[in-house]
């Protein structure tokens, strides 16, 4: 009980604990509530620079509380982990030094996706592409020289991993894990869920959103992607024991990986449903950068807003699963 009260109490002081209990919009992706028989408690909290929600549905509100609060507080240490902007994260530690000796297991794990993405994408998903980031982030502009440069530390094959040691090609290089980070803080906070007893929960941090329902009778969650051009919603997909990923440049003053050139029109966004939110969050970021590279579920809003759905595009998820085997 004591356990319990102090989550409600952590919850309270942090200024999460809001009366209303219905799924709203967030960022780039609108969670649309279906009618069901179970209630829905809903909590917000801000972390790795966005608005994270974490629904729950079948709950009393105070279990929901408690439940939601433990699962939040079980990712902080991950999000830390991963954190470029603090100095003391490991993923900091490896940037400056260009080696980790013991490094943690979720940096071990999200390293070694990314380099699966990367090679699976063709390197339209790079993460060492974290120099340019930074140029950015200052508002400092690249010339094409500067770029060239740039693009010889941009080289994942360098990178090693392994339970004791991971190591980067060189000092110079620097990794940046925002295109990827996300999806998988939210994948462990489903996972944290679901030992906790809610079942049927959805995690959205700023469009990266793992949807999961404990029974195959219940409402599939329904999401709306939000137009990049206008108001509005531009598609719906209903998912069930699934994620999505939107990325674009809507929700960010730039992409933290350069397009490939010789593309007509970029992408204003990209989102990319999967069976797990790493890999969606990853492939979206890499098909912002090359829709070409990408073979996944998935649809494209350009300029001009004309969309361009994959073959797998489809309104629910039990399809996509299906066509995917």
């Amino acid at each position: 009980m004591q356990s319990e009260l102090t989550r409600r109490v952590f919850l309270k002081k942090i200024g999460l604990l809001g009366a209303g209990v219905a799924v709203s919009s967030l960022g780039v992706i609108s969670v649309i509530s279906a009618e069901s028989e179970y209630p829905e408690i809903s909590r917000q909290f801000l972390t790795m620079g966005t608005l994270l929600q974490i629904t729950v549905r079948g709950m009393s509100r105070g279990h929901a509380e408690d439940v939601i609060a433990d699962a939040y507080e079980s990712v902080l240490p991950e999000v830390e982990i991963l954190n470029r902007h603090s100095s003391a994260s490991a993923l900091s530690v490896l940037n400056s030094n260009g080696h980790l000796k013991n490094p943690p297991e979720s940096l071990r794990r999200v390293l070694t996706k990314s380099l699966a993405v990367y090679r699976g994408t063709r390197g339209a998903f790079n993460p060492s592409v974290a120099p340019v980031v930074q140029l950015l982030e200052k508002g400092i502009s690249l010339s094409p020289s500067d770029q060239r440069d740039l693009q010889k530390l941009q080289n994942m094959d360098s990178v090693t991993v392994s339970p004791q040691h991971i190591t980067l090609g060189s000092r110079e290089m620097r990794l940046t894990l925002d295109g990827i980070g996300k999806g998988y803080v939210v994948d462990m906070l489903s996972k944290r869920l679901t030992e906790l007893g809610a079942g049927t929960h959805l995690v959205n941090a700023g469009g990266d959103i793992v949807a999961r329902t404990a029974e195959s009778s219940q409402e599939p969650w329904r999401i709306g992607i939000q137009s990049p051009v206008q108001e509005g919603i531009v598609s719906t997909v209903s998912l069930r024991n699934a994620a999505i990923a939107t990325s674009g440049n809507y929700e960010q003053k730039f992409s933290h990986i350069i397009p490939h050139a010789g593309l007509s029109r970029l992408p204003l966004s990209t989102s990319v449903v999967a069976q797990s939110c790493v890999t969606a969050d990853a492939l979206a970021t890499a098909a912002f950068a090359n829709p070409a590279a990408v073979d996944a579920c998935t649809l494209i809003v350009d300029e001009t807003g004309k969309m361009q759905r994959s073959t797998f595009w489809v309104r629910d998820i039990t399809e996509f699963e299906n066509k995917r085997g």
